[in-house]
C-alpha cells in the first residue's frame, strides 16, 4: 500500500468541523497520491467537498442549519461509484491472464488516515444534526406560543369587559326600575287629579244661583222672603257638604304630582345608555386588537406563520433524516474501500441497502391551536339606532315615558 507523509496524518488528525479544510486535506492527498489510486481518491475527493455543501453556509446555519438533501445524495452516489470501482477492479484483476500488477495497483485501499477525516466530519454532521433536532424539538412545541398569546390577551380584555357587562345589566335594572315606580306614580296622579278635576268642575256648576240672584246692596226688613232665603240657605248647605272631601283630593293631586316629577329617570336612562355605549367601545377595541394580533401588520397573519414553520420544521427534519441515512450508508462505503481486500458485490450491496434508524432525529408536533374568534354582535344595534330604542323602551309600559336616546357617537 501506498504509504503517506507524517505531516499528512497529522493534517487529518488536527481535522475540524470545517468545509474548507477538508476540501484542502483532499486537494493534498490528491496531489501526493500515486496515479493507480487516483480515481478512487477523486470520488472520495467528490464526496467530501459534496459534505462542504452539505452542512450549508453561515447564513444558513443562522437561519435553520439545514443540510443539502441533494448533496447528501450525490456524495452517497460519489462514495457506491468509488466502492463499485473496486469491485469492478477487483473482477478485472481475476480475469487478466497475463499477470501483470495493474489489477492490483488499480485495487489499492484508501489510507485509513483518509476515511477516518471523513468520518470525523460525518460524526460531527451527525452531532450537528442532533443538536439542531433538540432546537427544531422546541421550535415544533412554541409553533402556538404567539396565538395562545393573542387567545390569553383576548381572554383577559374580555375578563374586564365582563365587569362593564355587569354595570350594564345593573343600569338597565336601575332605569327600568325607575320607569315602573315612575310609571305608577304617573298613574295615580292622573287618577287622583282626574278626580279633583271633575269635581272642580262640579263644584262650580252645581254652585246654588239663589246666591248669586240677591242684589248685594239689598236688606231684608220682612217675612216675606223668608221662604226664598231660607231655601237658599237649605241648598248652599247641601251643597258645601257635597264637596267636603274636595280639599284633600286638590291636596292629593298635588302631593302625586310632586312625587311623579322627582323620580330623575331621564338622569338614569342616560346613565343607562352611556354605560352601554362604553360597554360596546371595549369590545370592539378588544376584538379590533385581537384580530390586529393575529394579523400583524405587513405580516403574514400568525395561522400562516405557524404553519410556514411547521412546514418548514417537517422539511428539516425530512432533510437531516435523509443526511444521517446517507452518512451511515457512506461510512459502510468507506469502510469498503479502506480494506485491504477488495470488496465483492455483495458487500456493496450490503452497504446501499442498509437499514438505519433516523427516529431519534424525529420531533413531536402540537396539536395546532385555534385562535378562535371575536364577536361584536352584541353590540349592534346600539343607543343611537332606532333598533335599539324600540327593543329597549317600546315594548314596555313605560316606553312612552322616555326622553330622546343619547347616541353613542356623541359620548367622548
Amino acid at each position: 500500500m501506498q504509504s503517506f507523509p507524517l505531516y499528512l496524518i497529522q493534517l487529518f488528525d488536527t481535522a475540524q468541523f470545517d468545509t474548507l479544510h477538508i476540501a484542502t486535506m483532499v486537494k493534498i492527498v490528491l496531489a501526493v497520491a500515486p496515479l493507480a489510486t487516483m480515481m478512487v481518491k477523486a470520488k472520495v475527493s467528490e464526496a467530501t467537498a459534496h459534505l462542504q455543501l452539505l452542512v450549508g453556509s453561515e447564513q444558513e446555519k443562522k437561519h435553520r442549519r439545514s443540510v443539502d438533501v441533494a448533496s447528501a445524495h450525490t456524495m452517497l452516489s460519489e462514495l457506491q461509484e468509488a466502492v463499485a470501482k473496486r469491485v469492478d477492479d477487483a473482477i478485472s484483476m481475476r480475469v487478466d491472464e497475463d499477470g501483470r500488477d495493474e489489477g492490483k495497483s488499480n485495487n489499492t485501499a484508501v489510507p485509513q488516515a483518509i476515511a477516518t477525516a471523513i468520518s470525523e466530519q460525518f460524526e460531527l454532521l451527525e452531532a450537528h444534526m442532533v443538536t439542531e433536532q433538540a432546537a427544531q424539538q422546541v421550535e415544533a412545541t412554541n409553533s402556538n406560543s404567539a396565538i395562545d398569546a393573542c387567545n390569553s390577551q383576548k381572554d383577559t380584555s374580555f375578563g374586564s369587559a365582563a365587569n362593564l357587562e355587569s354595570l350594564v345589566t345593573s343600569a338597565k335594572t336601575a332605569h327600568s326600575s325607575c320607569r315602573v315606580t315612575e310609571k305608577s306614580d304617573t298613574n295615580s296622579r292622573d287618577v287622583a287629579c282626574q278626580s279633583y278635576y271633575e269635581q272642580g268642575s262640579s263644584f262650580v256648576t252645581t254652585a246654588p244661583k239663589c246666591t248669586c240672584s240677591y242684589d248685594e246692596q239689598g236688606s231684608v226688613t220682612s217675612l216675606d222672603n223668608a221662604d226664598a232665603l231660607k231655601l237658599c240657605f237649605d241648598n248652599n248647605k247641601a251643597w258645601v257638604a257635597a264637596q267636603t272631601n274636595f280639599v284633600s283630593k286638590q291636596s292629593s293631586c298635588i302631593a302625586l304630582t310632586s312625587a311623579a316629577a322627582t323620580h330623575g329617570c331621564d338622569a338614569t336612562q342616560t346613565t343607562y345608555e352611556n354605560t352601554v355605549c362604553t360597554h360596546n367601545r371595549k369590545i370592539t377595541d378588544i376584538c379590533s386588537t385581537f384580530v390586529t394580533c393575529l394579523a400583524p401588520e405587513n405580516q403574514d397573519t400568525l395561522v400562516d406563520q405557524r404553519a410556514a414553520k411547521l412546514a418548514g420544521l417537517a422539511d428539516i427534519v425530512s432533510a437531516h433524516q435523509q443526511a444521517f441515512n446517507a452518512t451511515q450508508i457512506a461510512g459502510c462505503l468507506l469502510n469498503l474501500l479502506v480494506k485491504v481486500d477488495p470488496p465483492t458485490g455483495f458487500d456493496l450491496m450490503d452497504c446501499t441497502h442498509k437499514v438505519v434508524n433516523v427516529s431519534h432525529l424525529d420531533i413531536t408536533f402540537p396539536s395546532k391551536v385555534d385562535p378562535g374568534t371575536c364577536s361584536v354582535a352584541s353590540t349592534s344595534p346600539q343607543p343611537g339606532d332606532a333598533a335599539w330604542a324600540l327593543e329597549e323602551y317600546q315594548g314596555e309600559d313605560w316606553g312612552q315615558n322616555v326622553q330622546a336616546v343619547t347616541p353613542c357617537l356623541t359620548l367622548a
